[in-house]
């Protein structure tokens, strides 16, 4: 007895102490309920393709109800974002690197005054693949709230 005891209940209650419940969450950097539809200004440093990904990755994860590139709709803020690409040579790997640097600005469309601001850096082992992962890094700080 002492020895089911030992070696069959002792392992599996250390294994299901063992066990601690992971809660993942997201609280979102902004009041989705309050700023539901975004005009997403042009994007300097980035090209026509990497922009519509942004756009799509907006609509698809973010909290925005409505993402829109159309100056004239009606929204509540307006999203402004530059990047800016740097590029440096890898004696060692004998190749090129690109860091892309969004810096992001949401805005009221009411009254101009800033609603949340951030500024992400990505590498890439290309200009456009550097663009689009800083981009995305910019997708992912506007998801939307969730709690597993």
């Amino acid at each position: 007895m002492r020895a089911l005891l030992l070696f069959g209940l002792l392992p599996l209650g250390l294994m299901l102490a063992g066990c601690v419940p992971v809660t993942l969450d997201n609280d979102p950097p902004v009041d989705f309920k309050r700023w539901q539809a975004v005009y997403v200004a042009p994007i300097p440093g980035a090209d026509a393709d990497s922009e519509r990904e942004f756009v799509e990755g907006l609509r698809a994860d973010s909290g925005f109800k409505t993402v829109t590139t159309d100056g004239g709709a009606r929204v509540d803020a307006v999203l402004y974002v530059t990047v800016d690409v740097s590029e440096s040579y890898d004696d060692e790997d004998d190749e090129y690197e690109y860091t892309a640097t969004a810096r992001v600005r949401l805005e009221s469309a009411l009254d101009g005054r800033v609603i949340d601001s951030t500024e992400v850096n990505d590498d890439g082992g290309s200009r456009s693949g550097a663009v689009d992962d800083a981009l995305d890094e910019v997708v992912q700080h506007y998801l939307r709230a969730y709690r597993l």
